[in-house]
Formats: structure tokens, sequence, C-alpha cells
């Protein structure tokens, strides 16, 4: 594995020949080692890392970066700024609970801000977000290791043959969506009265951040961003309501903080999912960027602030780690943009 000497070298050579790049880093749930009911177990089993990886990581990167906010970033590319030390970023999507405890605690400690991108409409009662409940309902439905098809049949109207896993979430995604996003926590409460599935606990409380948790991150020095309202599928969505989703999560989260909201995080952010959140209407909603799920670097006078290109944090070995910051992620980036050319 690369020395710390080799490494820097390593970064710097691919700087030089390909031009400044800037990546910003992404994760959701955190484990913190504690779980507390049957949402937390689940989510425990789903988090991108853990709170001793995160730290590495960070401190790893804050080695080799000037950490910014990604509202700094973004001006940073705008302008052509050109940097002592290579610039990054580190996000955080849905707003889990612990991001206001012991994540925010560790970037305290070591002096770094964050952006984070919260769905409002989750943020009266800090529970779970509609596509992670839809997961917990699968995942509960597997537990005794196969899928309830007919289960599922009776319960839904799909025919037995077509409620296959992927087939249910795929349908009853669309089902949701098919009515004003309002009403996804009802229909998913009634699809779990069906299936005799404890909706109590799937739905309860305090499972992600409420409002005043936000405003303490906020306080911290981390920037807010919007991860819109209810947190939707907007390809499945009518051009309005897409409208609605973009313009009154910023607002909530702008009257609140007592800030202007400059980000936005597509939910999903993939390529369906950013040509549905269109440049006209990100910025007529007033965004000056968007942090899609589309994995690689940003490249000043390139990347337009509306398509951010993220990478995740993970649980890895530093060695792994290191061997990335290396230059792994910044070859993967630029192998790509010269295949799509």
């Amino acid at each position: 594995m690369l020395g710390r000497a080799a490494t820097k070298l390593a970064t710097w050579g691919f700087r030089v020949a390909v031009g400044e790049w800037y990546p910003v880093f992404v994760a959701h749930s955190v484990r913190t080692g504690t779980a507390n009911g049957l949402v937390q177990e689940y989510l425990h089993g789903f988090t991108d890392l853990d709170i001793e990886s995160l730290r590495a990581h960070v401190e790893c990167l804050a080695d080799r970066f000037e950490l910014v906010t990604c509202s700094e970033l973004v001006c940073r590319i705008r302008h052509g700024v050109q940097n002592t030390k290579p610039v990054a970023a580190i996000t955080f999507d849905d707003g889990y609970a612990e991001i206001a405890g012991p994540v925010l605690d560790l970037f305290c400690e070591l002096g770094i801000p964050a952006t984070l991108f919260a769905p409002t409409a989750y943020l009266d009662r800090g529970n779970l977000i509609w596509p992670m409940k839809l997961e917990l309902i699968c995942a509960l439905l597997r537990r005794n290791g196969e899928w309830p098809s007919l289960k599922i049949a009776k319960a839904t109207g799909l025919v037995e043959e077509k409620a296959t896993q992927n087939f249910f979430v795929d349908a009853f995604t669309r089902k949701l969506h098919s009515g004003h996003p309002e009403t996804f926590e009802t229909t998913l409460e009634s699809l779990c009265r069906a299936l005799d599935l404890p909706w109590e606990e799937i739905d309860r409380d305090g499972v992600q951040l409420k409002w005043e948790e936000l405003r303490r991150v906020h306080d911290a020095g981390w920037e807010i961003g919007s991860h819109s309202v209810h947190h939707p599928w907007f390809p499945l969505l009518p051009a309005e309501q897409r409208r609605t989703e973009l313009t009154e999560s910023a607002k909530s989260l702008s009257d609140f903080l007592g800030t202007p909201i400059k980000g936005f995080c597509c939910p999903k952010g993939l390529a369906e999912d950013i040509a549905a959140c269109s440049n006209d209407l990100l910025t007529t909603a007033g965004y000056a960027y968007n942090c899609t799920s589309l994995h690689g670097l940003n490249r000043m006078h390139h990347n337009p602030p509306m398509h951010l290109q993220r990478t995740y944090l993970r649980d890895e070995t530093p060695e792994r780690f290191e061997f990335r910051l290396a230059g792994g992620i910044e070859l993967a980036a630029w192998a790509r943009e010269k295949l799509r050319r």
C-alpha cells in the first residue's frame, strides 16, 4: 500500500495532469453502538459506516483537504479559485438522529463543518422517511426466509405470480406516487395494517432529526440544505408537485433557521431523478447547487453545480481509504469522463 509521501505525490501528480478536482463525500446513517427499538436495529444493519470508521475517515480527509461546506465548495468551483490545499466537502442525507449527537460532537471536536440535507415533512416527529419504511416492511416480511407472495397478493391486489419483492416495491412505490405526497404515510399505514405489521414501531418518533435538533446542527456551523418535503421520486410526480417540493422545503428551512437555503439534494439522485429536477426548476426555486448520487468528482469549470457528483463514505480499512484518496477516486472519475466522450 502506498506510504503517505507517495500518496501525496500521486495525488499532486494527478491534479497537475488533469486539473483541480473537488470531491464531495456522502453518508446517510452512522452506527453509534446503541440500538433502541425495531427501526434502529434495522438501520444499524443498513448504515454506511460506524462512528469509529467515520472518525478515521474524517481525520484522514482533514489531513489531506481543506474541508468546507458544499456552498463554499461550489463558490470555489464557480470562481476558479486556485487552492494551495485540495478542497472537499462532507455531506449527510436524510437527517438521522445520531447526526445531532455523536456525529455532531465528532465534527465539533475536529473543528470541521459539513452539510446536511433534510426532508422537511419528517422534522415534526423525526419519524423514518417512507423509502426506508418500505425497505423495513420488506425486511419484516422476509423474517422467516421466504417472501410471502400469497400474503402480498391478498393485501395489495397483485397477481401472486407477480408479487415478488422487486415487483411489489416498484408497484407500491408507483401507487404511493399516484396520490399526493401528503398521503404517503397513510397509504403505508394501511399496507401495514393489512399485513399485520407493527406500524406504531415502524412509524415511531425520534429516529430522525426534529426541528430543534436541526437548529442545533445549524448553530454548530453546518450548512443545512433541502432534501425536498416528502422525499418523493421526482420522475413520478407531476410538474406542479415537483415545484412545490422544491420551493416549500426551502421556505420552511429558511423561515425556521433564518438563513437562505442554497443547496438541494435530489432524492435517489440518479440520472432520471436529476433530469426531473431540471436546472430551470432548481434555479427558479432559489438553489445554487444540487447534489446527486452519481459517483465521481467535480472538476473546475466542468461539472455544473446543479449536478454535483459524490463519493460514499463507508466501512473500510484506513489503508483502503488512503488508496482511494491517493487517486483511485480521481482515476475512476477521469476514466468515466473519457468514456462518455
